[in-house]
């Protein structure tokens, strides 16, 4: 059975959009990306900048869960959201992305990112905040996969093969990263 909507998820720096990219690439025609920040922007979902939480953008989740519906009542492909809020959204399978919280820092870093701002998401990373909200959603089937040690091209193609309905090899049950909050460098 082919899922109609996946969400991909994670935390910022598991590599969401490089590997929706390559999914994309993969799947051609046979297949829609939708990069939640982008559809938000487009269809002006989203609200102005929170200078208390590192300048996020407050977005209405029914606005946008109703927008995405309506993108995609017609559509007879496969559709996969992409973005960090994804599994919030009404979908019928969901793809979490996990990285070890030491590469996940070297990688926000890079982004340049406040100290502040790249300690909350590999604190959210390390305590597992995202896999309990997946959890939460536990008759949706779902799997995590480690971005970290993987080759993105091998990565991918796990995904596309659940966007087609099948669990791949190498997936993994949700929580089961074996890493957590002993693994954050300041509190050692």
């Amino acid at each position: 059975m082919t899922h109609r909507l996946i969400a991909l998820t994670g935390v910022p720096g598991t590599g969401k959009t490089t590997l929706a990219k390559l999914v994309a690439k993969l799947g051609g025609d046979k297949i829609r990306v939708i990069h939640l920040n982008e559809f938000a922007q487009q269809h002006d979902l989203h609200g102005d900048p929170d200078p208390s939480h590192h300048d996020a953008i407050e977005i209405d989740l029914d606005e946008l869960d109703s927008a995405i519906a309506k993108a995609t009542e017609d559509e007879a492909r496969p559709v996969l959201i992409e973005g960090h809020f994804a599994h919030d959204l009404a979908c019928d399978g969901i793809v979490l992305l996990r990285t070890h919280p030491h590469t996940l820092i070297a990688r926000l870093e890079a982004r340049d990112w406040p100290q502040s701002k790249v300690r909350d998401n590999v604190e959210a990373e390390a305590l597992d905040v995202i896999v309990s909200e997946v959890m939460d959603a536990d008759s949706i089937p779902s799997f995590e996969l480690n971005t970290g040690e993987n080759n993105p091209d091998k990565l991918a193609i796990l995904i596309l093969q659940f966007v087609q309905g099948q669990l791949p090899q190498g997936a993994t049950p949700i929580g089961t990263a074996p890493w957590g909050p002993a693994d954050l460098p300041w509190l050692n």
